[in-house]
């Protein structure tokens, strides 16, 4: 790419968000204290990419001109995750009776979100919390990611701001960042799974009961990895850009400078 100069790797900013516990939803500081609590955080996968279209149905409009991707396959693929996700959460209360946080880190994940709600039964349902960036803030929904006893994600940034607390978790990954930050803290090879595999039936189950099992092992592991390579990589990109700054301030204003 003609890049010439020395590439420095740092780390998302995220990893240093603040945010006062007291910001969790009223709604989640009233439920049943004594359970753990498992957070899932879903992405509709098949809808990507966006194409333009002049017109289209207002359900696969993201932002005019721009329209979802769908097809009768990606459709049924898509009610497929569904289903694999609603069968994770009654595998989570029945197995291990954990309350649930479904978790729309995205506005646009707010539906998918509803489409597993919609799938369950009553009883089921009762003991889930639907927790929308469409009504919290980032403010209000980190601190609902580090009160989780485990997570169960698609959205990069629920590992990233989770990270903190320690909170043992699991990925269905669709995209390189995931697989990337699972490698990197070490939980790729056991916890982190493709859509197809997400699909195979009792799979996302099995996954949960080794997190569960495993979870004292983990969350030494994500301490040490936070502590030791994540947030000094965060911390490096602010040194970089003081640096590249102070070094274009020297550049830009050399007197010599043609």
């Amino acid at each position: 790419m003609g890049v010439r100069r020395p590439v420095l790797t740092g780390t998302d900013p995220a990893f240093r968000f603040e945010a006062d516990r007291a910001n969790i939803p009223i709604s989640l500081t009233t439920a049943q204290p004594a359970r753990s609590l498992l957070g899932v955080a879903p992405i509709e996968f098949y809808q990507w990419p966006v194409r333009y279209r002049l017109y289209g149905p207002r359900s696969e409009r993201y932002h005019w001109p721009h329209y979802f991707t769908w097809d009768d396959d990606r459709r049924k693929l898509s009610e497929r995750t569904a289903a694999a996700w609603r069968e994770l959460i009654r595998h989570a209360q029945r197995r291990h009776d954990l309350d649930v946080a479904l978790i729309a880190m995205e506005a646009l994940d707010e539906e998918f979100c509803r489409k597993i709600l919609d799938g369950l039964d009553v009883s089921t349902r009762a003991r889930i919390q639907l927790v929308s960036s469409r009504d919290n803030t980032p403010h209000e929904i980190v601190p609902v990611l580090r009160k989780l006893s485990f997570l169960a994600t698609s959205r990069y940034h629920a590992c990233v701001l989770s990270m903190q607390a320690n909170v043992p978790q699991m990925a269905v990954a669709h995209d390189e960042r995931l697989r990337s930050i699972y490698a990197e803290a070490g939980l790729d090879q056991k916890y982190l799974l493709d859509p197809a595999g997400a699909l195979e039936p009792g799979r996302l189950g099995s996954v949960l009961d080794q997190l569960v099992h495993e979870s004292d092992a983990i969350r030494q592991t994500l301490d040490l990895r936070h502590r030791e390579y994540f947030l000094p990589r965060c911390d490096l990109n602010v040194q970089a850009l003081r640096t590249a700054g102070n070094d274009w301030g020297r550049n830009r204003f050399r007197p010599d400078r043609r």
